[in-house]
Formats: structure tokens, C-alpha cells, sequence
């Protein structure tokens, strides 16, 4: 597959952005397609950037001869996207909250200044302190324009970097520095996940991991998080204007009806696909029934279905059907812990030159470590038995 983003995103079926966002199902992916796909995408000259029309993103051929209903479905992915997209969508509307408070900030600052103030405070003075360089440096021009002649004023250095400065502090001030986060509302919102000990990577655009979003799901996050941005809303909403203050409330009652379904509803989803349990034919129908009570809810909003959501909605309940068990013994984390572990047996293999036995000694570090029959037979080093000092100075 070329791009799982792409038109034809979903490895499992020939589903569209477009079908994704419709709920519309298509026909399944199978070995012989995927071949024709790719042959197809070979006749045309295997151009990647046109594999969207001639090969509904097919781009190489299958690595292993296996069908694709015997694929397991990523549940941790779909876990860390969907959990992930529902996140990013209520801080992206906490901190619309945020920068509306923000501009009130400015021309209404309160008696004593919080942190919040000092921020905004500070932005103002360097706005202002840019439009006085701008206007010296037009200053400037305008002088350079009277007092040169137009064939010295066209070849001149200075006036290209004096307008090239302009520009620059111009889109300083347009541009939007007040950043997802650094409002009252989405700070609250990390530390609720702090208090939690949730943490969110700092790279892969602050995404989150598995165990975090399990624990999240368990405990029913979104009621911590709405609650935190009520509190914080009272304290900064005290000394605003009494119409403006219930405006924004409102918005936040808004994301109360929106968000506290949408968590509720996808955290029993989570909790029931992701377990080793067997499962019998009633559960899985109640199943289904949550996952398409979760995404009609989200659909219901206007958002887009990411391929991600797409599987969950259309190829997890047949996986369960086929296989009558929990996602827990059939996702991808295997082998994300296989991963992580050679990667820190490469660190300890670093200084040898030779690829291949650098590869070698990995497969026989991590065969030694995970097999009972091999790792019985170590010899364990000896612990140094240490004499009573007491002793050592009575002899």
C-alpha cells in the first residue's frame, strides 16, 4: 500500500475517503485483487503518485502470500488513533475557549494579573514593539525613495532588507503564537492527565500509548477533563463582562453534550474488544451494537471517519466473529515488544562493523532471553558473599 492516509486507505477493502465517510461498505481486498492491482500499477509505469487511480494505492507486492481476512485487525492502533482523534478534537475546543478569553485578556485584564494575563501582557508589548520597527522602517524607505535615484534604488541591498525585515515582523504579528496549550482551559487539561500519570510523547504529535489510553477508558477520562475546564472557566470568567461570560459558557455546555458521550460511548467499545477473553455470539452483536452507536454519534458532528475509525466500524466485529476472542490475543503489540527489545539489543551490539553478525548476536541474545529451554541452562554468575565488617575487625 502506498499511503494509509490515501484515497484507498483501508488495507482490508477497496473503501474510499469518501465511502469511509458515508458508512458505505465495499468489497473486500483478497490476494488475487491485490496482485491485479499491482500489475496494473506496473503497466502503467509505477508512478507512486498516480497509484490512487490506477491501482487503488497498490504499490508493491504482497510481502507474504497469506489472505487478508487472515490479517489481524491493529487494535492498538485503532485504540491510540481513535482515543487520539476524540482528544485532539476537545482540545481543539478548549483552546478556541482559550483564545477567546485570551483577546477579552487583553483590552479587560483582571485587578491582579495571573500567569495567563502576564502571557497575553507580554504578547501585546512585543506586537507593539514590532509595529514601531516597522513603522521606522518605513521610515527609512521613504527617505531612500526621495534621496535616490530609481536605477541605484533598484539595485540597492538596503532597501531589499529593510522590506524583507517588514515582512517578517509583519507575519510575527499576524502570527498565531498563542499555542494549543498554553491557555487556562488545555493547561488544566494536562494536568488532569499528570494527576492521572498519563503522558502524551513529546514527538509523533503528542500522541498517546496503549496502556495510557486503556487506563483512560477505564477510569472515564472525559469527566475529570470537563470538569477541570469547568473549574478553571469559573475562576477566569469572575471579572468578564456578565453577557460575554455566559456566551462562553454556553460553548462550554456545548462541549459537555458533545464530548462526555463521545469518551463514554468509545470507552465501552475499548473496554470490550481489547481483552483476551473468549466470546460468545450474544457479545459480539452487543458489540457491534456499541460500535456503531459510538461512530453514528461521531458521525453525527460533521467529522471526518479516519481509516482507523473505518476498521473499527466495518472489519473488527468480522475478525471477532471469525476468531471468537478478544482483540488482546490477536493485535500488534507482540510484536511492537519484539521490536522495542531488538532495538535495545542493537544498542548494546553498536560498535560491531559487520551487519551481519551484528544481527546474529541480537537473534541469539533474544533467543537466549525468551527461550525456557536455552535460558535454564545458563549459568547464573555468582553473587560475591561479603564478610561482616564486625567480623573482618575482630580477626
Amino acid at each position: 500500500m502506498d499511503k494509509f492516509g490515501g484515497r484507498y486507505g483501508c488495507l482490508f477493502c477497496h473503501a474510499t475517503k469518501d465511502h469511509m465517510n458515508s458508512g458505505i461498505s465495499k468489497e473486500d481486498r483478497n490476494m488475487m485483487s491485490l496482485r491485479e492491482d499491482y500489475k496494473q500499477f506496473v503497466a502503467h509505469g509505477s508512478h507512486e503518485e498516480t497509484s490512487k487511480d490506477i491501482s487503488r494505492n497498490v504499490v508493491r507486492e504482497p510481502m507474504v502470500n497469506i489472505d487478508i481476512d487472515h490479517v489481524s485487525i491493529p487494535c492498538l492502533h485503532i485504540s491510540l488513533g481513535v482515543f487520539k482523534k476524540l482528544y485532539d478534537l476537545l482540545e481543539s475546543d478548549a483552546h478556541n475557549l482559550d483564545r477567546k478569553i485570551y483577546k477579552l485578556r487583553q483590552s479587560n485584564p483582571s485587578e491582579e494579573l495571573n500567569n495567563f494575563e502576564i502571557t497575553i501582557a507580554k504578547k501585546t508589548a512585543l506586537n507593539e514593539a514590532c509595529r514601531e520597527k516597522i513603522n521606522k522602517l518605513q521610515i527609512d524607505i521613504s527617505n531612500m525613495e526621495d534621496n535616490m535615484p530609481i536605477s541605484q534604488l533598484l539595485k540597492s541591498t538596503a532597501l531589499t532588507t529593510k522590506l524583507q525585515a517588514i515582512r517578517e515582523l509583519e507575519k510575527s504579528i499576524e502570527k498565531d503564537d498563542f499555542k494549543v496549550g498554553a491557555g487556562p482551559l488545555t493547561a488544566a487539561m494536562d494536568n488532569v492527565l499528570k494527576k492521572h500519570k498519563v503522558d502524551r510523547q513529546a514527538y509523533h504529535g503528542k500522541a498517546f500509548i496503549g496502556n495510557h489510553v486503556h487506563k483512560c477508558c477505564k477510569i472515564n477520562i472525559i469527566s475529570h477533563l470537563i470538569a477541570a475546564c469547568q473549574s478553571t472557566f469559573d475562576e477566569q470568567s469572575m471579572d468578564l463582562p456578565i453577557g460575554i461570560a455566559k456566551d462562553l459558557q454556553l460553548e462550554l455546555d456545548t462541549m459537555k453534550d458533545k464530548y462526555i458521550p463521545l469518551f463514554s460511548k468509545y470507552s465501552i467499545v475499548e473496554q470490550k474488544i481489547n481483552h483476551t477473553r473468549s466470546l460468545t455470539t450474544e457479545e459480539i452483536k452487543e458489540i457491534d451494537n456499541n460500535i456503531h452507536d459510538f461512530v453514528g454519534e461521531f458521525r453525527k458532528y460533521g467529522h471526518s471517519i479516519t481509516p482507523k475509525m473505518h476498521m473499527l466500524e466495518k472489519h473488527v466485529v468480522p475478525t471477532l466473529k471469525r476468531w471468537q476472542i478478544g482483540l488482546g490475543l490477536l493485535s500488534e503489540q507482540g510484536g511492537e515488544q519484539i521490536h522495542a527489545a531488538f532495538n535495545r539489543q542493537a544498542r548494546s551490539v553498536y560498535g560491531v562493523q559487520s551487519e551481519m553478525r551484528k544481527m546474529i548476536s541480537i537473534m541469539r541474545n533474544h533467543l537466549t532471553l525468551t527461550s525456557p529451554q536455552i535460558n535454564s541452562k545458563v549459568v547464573k554468575p555468582k553473587k560475591r558473599l561479603r564478610k561482616d565488617c564486625t567480623n573482618s575487625v575482630e580477626e
